[in-house]
């Protein structure tokens, strides 16, 4: 998956959280469902999020990937 995408799916980062430790309201949920079924790179995605989810390296992603936007941006913004 191609940065585009991951930034796309990074809007939704916070809905993995709530997704996957079972916090998420309704909203939330329906929108999470919305985003999963609507490509085969958000599933894809989904299945890396889960993988990370699961080896407890989740939000260690989330902070690496900040960095990675952040440094990008400042480069940008010169």
């Amino acid at each position: 998956m191609n940065l585009i995408n991951r930034q796309r799916a990074m809007i939704n980062y916070s809905l993995f959280i709530k997704h996957f430790s079972n916090t998420a309201n309704q909203n939330e949920k329906t929108e999470f469902d919305q985003w999963l079924r609507s490509s085969e790179d958000n599933r894809n995605y989904y299945s890396e999020m889960r993988k990370l989810w699961n080896e407890g390296r989740l939000l260690e992603h989330y902070q690496l990937f900040n960095k990675v936007v952040l440094y990008k941006y400042m480069q940008e913004s010169k």
